[in-house]
């Protein structure tokens, strides 16, 4: 598989390099009779470039992915058969399969003697078949490891030859796996490497994020709880003994419709020590005649009135001229319900 290449490439050429033979199993081991002509010939693809970058050579093997035995009969192992003979592979299917992936089966518990058994069983029952299929991945694999030796020496003593499958189509290695060009062999391998180590990075990454992010929600969590106890071991506020100037500033443009019914709503609160600083940010219509009109007379109450800036300049504007400790801006549209003072 070839994701399993890009995940193991110094394993991966340490077998070629023992001279094994390596065949194409697609990249990420699908169902090529479902998923589609395009994805197909995509995973076939990708796996077989990776090879052929990491090797030199490429490959005419192909063993398609589940239902694709020695006999094809039904469509799901004929479909994709037909894939890779149009792009001249050669399907190599199995003949003996002790089903050792199924390590998950709750009828039975998948050990070396039941993988044993069951190859032994399936050769007896017709000695001319002549390819065993094992995995070595989809979970742990250490029951297929102790069962290979005693596969090994039973057939031994029968006398029977193991052979790679280029010797079964009475072709050379080199025929199964020819050479591929050098330059295309430097550029798929640099390209190869480099996406394995952007993959990798990615992951790091990915899992860093987060760790990272974890650790920032731990650490705020920490300091909202130390701020809690440190509020609670303040004494409470009298109230009525801390009453500061407070400055409201009101920024208004083209408001004459709402703005004195504003300030009213203002005026109304009962905290005793504010001002009101309300800014005409150059106002086309008549609002700043309106307010200067209607609260010219109200110590509470200043109108000033400047060039159109937008609402940052007038809310600017207006700081500038607060007297106040604290300060309070709120839109020329926005009127607030009498509110008592706390008692």
């Amino acid at each position: 598989m070839g994701i399993n290449v890009e995940d193991n490439l110094s394993l991966f050429q340490k077998i070629y390099k023992d001279g094994f033979e390596i065949g194409n199993h697609t990249f990420t081991h699908p169902n090529i009779a479902e998923v589609g002509r395009n994805r197909a010939i995509t995973e076939i693809e990708a796996t077989r470039l990776l090879i052929e970058s990491q090797t030199g050579h490429s490959t005419v093997l192909f063993r398609p992915p589940f239902n694709a035995d020695a006999e094809p009969s039904s469509y799901t192992e004929l479909e994709p058969i037909a894939i890779g003979k149009n792009h001249s592979y050669y399907a190599v299917g199995e003949s003996i399969d002790p089903e050792d992936w199924d390590t998950k089966n709750p009828d039975f518990t998948m050990n070396a003697d039941t993988i044993y058994n069951r190859v032994i069983r399936q050769y007896e029952a017709n000695p001319e078949k002549g390819i065993i299929l094992l995995h070595d991945a989809g979970g742990p694999r250490q029951a297929t490891v102790d069962a290979l030796p005693r596969i090994i020496s039973y057939f031994k003593k029968k006398g029977i030859q193991f052979i790679s499958v280029a010797q079964l189509l009475h072709l050379t290695k080199d025929q199964v796996m020819p050479p591929v060009k050098g330059g295309l062999l430097q550029a798929d391998s640099f390209a190869s490497k480099t996406i394995a180590f952007l993959s990798k990075f990615l992951t790091i990454t990915f899992w860093l994020a987060i760790v990272l992010g974890i650790i920032r929600i731990l650490f705020l969590g920490v300091l909202a709880l130390l701020d809690h106890r440190k509020e609670r071991k303040q004494p409470p506020l009298v109230t009525g003994s801390f009453t500061p100037q407070l400055s409201i500033i009101v920024p208004a443009y083209n408001e004459e419709l709402n703005c004195v019914a504003t300030i009213k709503s203002l005026l109304q609160q009962d905290y005793p020590h504010f001002e009101i600083i309300f800014v005409d940010d150059g106002s086309k219509d008549n609002t700043f005649e309106r307010i200067n009109e209607a609260f010219k007379n109200n110590s509470k109450v200043r109108a000033f009135k400047k060039q159109n800036g937008g609402k940052a300049s007038a809310l600017n504007y207006g700081i500038e001229r607060a007297n106040g400790d604290f300060l309070l801006c709120i839109d020329a549209d926005t009127q607030l319900k009498k509110m008592p003072s706390a008692r």
